[in-house]
């Protein structure tokens, strides 16, 4: 099996398996799959943008579906065709259905890997003849995307930056609410910028697909003050108050590579049924967030309370309820097991579902999953993911659950 590494751009790419071709410029086949490395004495952080390609392409060759991949309004963006358009027209014509994934804080596209293929799949043999797309994005300042430093001064401007990426992304690939439908997926911190993008574009989002979001509940600091939390949780908050939430990442340099293998080795369980390493997802997750310019860590955190940050300065309940549209469609999915507050997130839904009857509102719990909802349990999540997503995508927004 062949990798992918950073070469000059050409008008033509070649790639080793033309099943699973990439239309990237910015990539070509080697041989061998490396771990990180330095490049010299010098070099404290072993990490570099041919390397985060390097690895992110050795994640990707698992995809059965062919994709494009292209640099969109400064996102990294890859998108499968699941059916294409009519000849002579393009990705953007009119009455087209696009799905849009956004992963969660600290992972890159690739995080979608196990969930993709059977979406497009079951896209393909919808019964409906509108073009569809399914795109996957590292969100702004995360990844591949594009991460020139800005300082934002509070959560608002954090997340202005963050919608108004998503907007100009939108624009540049013609998705526009006359002519196309606008699915949004997002998982942890993502979910909370598609809630965030739903809010204000509301015109624009046909349906919005929580994953174990980030920022539901409104904090109470005596509930919280009185938890039993774990003291290797303990310790992270104290570590994540020095600086950006994963400098520690940085500071070890040559051992930052060991560090997530070393700590969350539960991750190798969730990855072995989808693909040949666990060392890839190990060092694509790595590279995501090694880099200097943390800016998606940077905007993060200040979307999160500085002194209790695992809670929204702005949380979902108390703007969702009443801010959603009747028009946007909304799904919640939690994990069974997960560390997030699933109670406040199905009192949110309950709330919606009594203030606004007649709009689509619907919580879901996965069983067997954590957190990581789209890898722990994938084939739950993808059934799920697939009922609400797979339907005819220029009916009615308005029916009951």
């Amino acid at each position: 099996m062949s990798y992918c590494k950073e070469r000059e751009p050409t008008a033509q790419s070649r790639y080793a398996d033309p099943a699973r071709a990439v239309e990237d410029d910015t990539h070509e086949p080697i041989e061998r799959y490396q771990r990180p490395h330095r490049k010299g004495w010098f070099q404290w952080i072993p990490t570099d943008r041919g390397q985060l390609r390097a690895t992110e392409c050795a994640m990707l060759v698992h995809l059965r579906s062919p994709y494009q991949q292209r640099t969109i309004a400064g996102l990294n963006t890859i998108t499968l065709t699941a059916r294409a358009a009519a000849a002579g027209g393009s990705t953007t014509s009119s009455q087209a259905h696009h799905v849009l994934f956004l992963h969660g804080f600290g992972g890159g596209l690739a995080a979608w890997l196990p969930n993709l293929d059977p979406l497009v799949a079951e896209l393909a043999s919808a019964p409906f003849a509108s073009p569809c797309y399914v795109h996957a994005v590292d969100m702004p300042g995360f990844a591949r995307s594009d991460r020139t430093w800005r300082n934002f001064v509070d959560d608002k401007k954090a997340m202005s930056f963050m919608t108004e990426s998503l907007l100009a992304w939108c624009g540049e690939m013609g998705i526009s609410p006359e002519s196309s439908r606008l699915d949004i997926i997002g998982h942890s911190f993502g979910g909370y910028i598609a809630a965030q993008f739903a809010l204000q574009h509301p015109e624009r989002v046909s349906h919005l697909f929580l994953a174990d979001p980030w920022g539901v509940p409104i904090c109470d600091e005596s509930e919280w003050k009185n938890r039993r939390i774990p003291i290797r949780f303990r310790i992270g908050l104290a570590l994540y108050r020095f600086g950006l939430p994963l400098w520690v990442l940085r500071a070890v340099g040559p051992m930052g590579p060991r560090l997530l293998p070393r700590f969350r080795p539960d991750f190798a369980e969730r990855w072995k049924p989808h693909i040949d390493d666990v060392n890839k997802f190990f060092d694509y997750t790595y590279h995501c967030n090694a880099d200097r310019n943390a800016l998606g860590e940077h905007a993060f955190q200040m979307c999160g309370r500085h002194d209790i940050p695992v809670y929204a300065r702005q949380p979902l309940a108390a703007h969702l309820p009443a801010g959603l549209s009747v028009n946007v469609q909304l799904t919640v999915a939690y994990g069974e097991n997960t560390w997030m507050r699933r109670d406040a997130g199905e009192r949110m839904v309950q709330q919606m579902q009594r203030a606004a009857p007649e709009a689509s509102r619907a919580i879901h719990i996965i069983s067997e999953a954590g957190h990581q909802i789209n890898t722990d349990n994938a084939p739950d999540f993808n059934r799920l993911l697939i009922a609400v997503i797979v339907r005819d995508p220029f009916a009615s927004p308005h029916h009951s659950n």
